[in-house]
């Protein structure tokens, strides 16, 4: 039985954090975006902000120093990066079908995680090995893909306080690692 193979602590952090994301709805945060690059010993600077509305819309806009936008309207997403800036003509890279695309697994990030019943459980440990904990102000929820993926690990941390996210994390299967 899949659900055997979670942990009683990572049930509990898993439910604690779908409870959060149901009770977010839409919301909106200013973010800074670091990404470490193993190869290079060095890393970059962004920062944006996000729109989410529930269940499944997005704009995840980085405003400096790189311009870019990706937009989700549940079903679709477009990559957008402004090259020259935002009053330029600007790349465009379409998701027509997201839901069959290797990015849709990543995007619970955003959208969150719904894993309040033995089948929903069921259809997040097809994707990923989960494991959460608890600390005395955190809770974090590892996922480790179990498809091959450019991604080998997504960290989602919570303060104990907050609904919305604090941070996340995610590293590739390089090593370098993009924090939010």
């Amino acid at each position: 039985n899949k659900l055997e193979e979670i942990q009683p602590e990572t049930r509990i952090v898993l439910r604690s954090i779908s409870e959060r994301y149901k009770k977010l709805g839409r919301w909106e945060a200013h973010f800074k975006q670091e990404t470490f690059s193993i190869g290079l010993g060095k890393g970059t600077y962004n920062e944006g902000r996000l729109i989410f509305v529930g269940p499944n819309r997005f704009r995840y806009t980085i405003v400096q120093p790189e311009n870019s936008d990706f937009i989700c309207d549940g079903k679709k997403a477009w990559y957008i990066n402004y090259r020259e800036g935002r009053n330029k003509a600007a790349h465009v890279r379409a998701f027509a079908q997201l839901a069959e695309s290797d990015i849709d697994r990543y995007l619970i990030l955003l959208r969150g995680i719904d894993a309040n019943s033995p089948a929903k459980e069921k259809k997040l440990l097809k994707d990923f090995a989960v494991s959460g904990k608890s600390t005395g102000s955190e809770i974090t929820l590892e996922l480790k893909p179990k498809q091959s993926s450019d991604v080998s690990k997504v960290e989602l941390v919570f303060r104990n306080d907050d609904v919305a996210p604090y941070r996340a994390r995610i590293t590739d299967v390089i090593g370098n690692t993009t924090t939010i």
